[in-house]
């Protein structure tokens, strides 16, 4: 008769742990491709006011202040690159769907313009208040972003190995109690000798 194998079940705080961790993992995503985006297409429009070549790039200090940086190439050399800076200013500004504190810009790998926020309502009016959204990277640059997506990634991986190394680990465990042999039933208890029985008398002559 064989052991019975016990059942192999899930510490229900892994799976807890697993699910937090890919939730987290999708929602930082989900964040840097949006503001990602945005900036993509932020620098399609930017080129429609005589630049080319479009780099844009967000970051945001500890304390909160948001700043955008803008590189581009003149088409035109001989264009005036303060009206052109000018230019690339209205579009952030009318159309970037974030805070912006702070705007740099620099056209031919010279700084022409770095503005902040009171200039350019200054210079610019007040930007549509729909525009006004909070960073969704949490006062964190790119490269920190990107570094907790990694991590993020990382650890989910690293769960699921160990996840999958465990139950392996048990399945083996129990396929070695399953083997096994069931131990050698007690020896049977066999009375104490009494000696020959006596004679029965038969065949004797009196």
């Amino acid at each position: 008769m064989s052991t019975p194998t016990p059942p192999i079940t899930e510490h229900p705080g892994h799976s807890r742990r697993l699910l937090a961790l890919v939730v987290a993992l999708c929602a930082l995503t989900i964040t840097g491709c949006a503001t990602l985006t945005e900036l993509m297409e932020l620098g399609q429009r930017i080129e429609k006011a005589g630049v080319q070549q479009v780099s844009t790039h967000q970051s945001t200090e500890s304390s909160g202040l948001v700043r955008l940086r803008v590189q581009a190439q003149q088409r035109d050399p001989r264009a005036d690159a303060e009206q052109t800076a000018q230019g690339v200013a209205k579009v952030v500004w009318d159309t970037y769907p974030r805070r912006i504190d702070e705007l740099e810009i620099t056209l031919d790998g010279r700084l022409v313009s770095r503005v902040n926020r009171a200039e350019l309502i200054d210079r610019l009016g007040e930007r549509n208040p729909a525009l006004e959204e909070d960073t969704g990277d949490g006062g964190l640059g790119y490269w920190v972003l990107f570094t907790l997506i990694a991590v993020a990634v990382l650890l989910t991986l690293g769960l699921i190995a160990l996840l999958w190394w465990s139950r392996r680990r048990r399945g083996r465990r129990a396929a070695e109690v399953s083997q096994i042999p069931p131990p050698y039933p007690p020896a049977v208890a066999w009375p104490p000798y009494q000696g020959p029985p006596p004679p029965s008398g038969r065949g004797r002559t009196h």
